[in-house]
């Protein structure tokens, strides 16, 4: 019998995955965005960065759009999740601000 080494991007790939399976993001799991987590949040249900691309991935409460913000810094990752409200960051801050793709 071979084991085979897996190595740790897959691993987080298949946790991120079961993650969420269980809180039934359907939109989330599609894209497959290992930095995907649940926000406290009344707009968004997840929000992810990838500070390597320097994408936001937000996904949205109601009716669970996927919204991909290019060439976005860190610092505005940052403020999003640091903002006491992540909704009035996001409308202030990133909405019409950045180039966006929906996958």
């Amino acid at each position: 019998m071979k084991i085979r080494m897996i190595g740790l991007p897959v691993i987080a790939a298949i946790a991120v995955t079961a993650v969420l399976a269980v809180t039934g993001c359907e939109q989330a799991q599609e894209i497959g965005e290992p930095g995907l987590q649940t926000v406290d949040s009344s707009t968004f249900s997840h929000v992810g960065y990838d500070p390597a691309s320097q994408e936001l991935t937000v996904v949205f409460r109601e009716g669970g759009e996927t919204y991909v913000y290019k060439n976005v810094g860190a610092d505005v990752y940052e403020g999003l999740m640091a903002a006491e409200s992540i909704g009035a960051f996001y409308h202030q801050n990133i909405r019409d601000q950045f180039e966006f793709d929906r996958p």
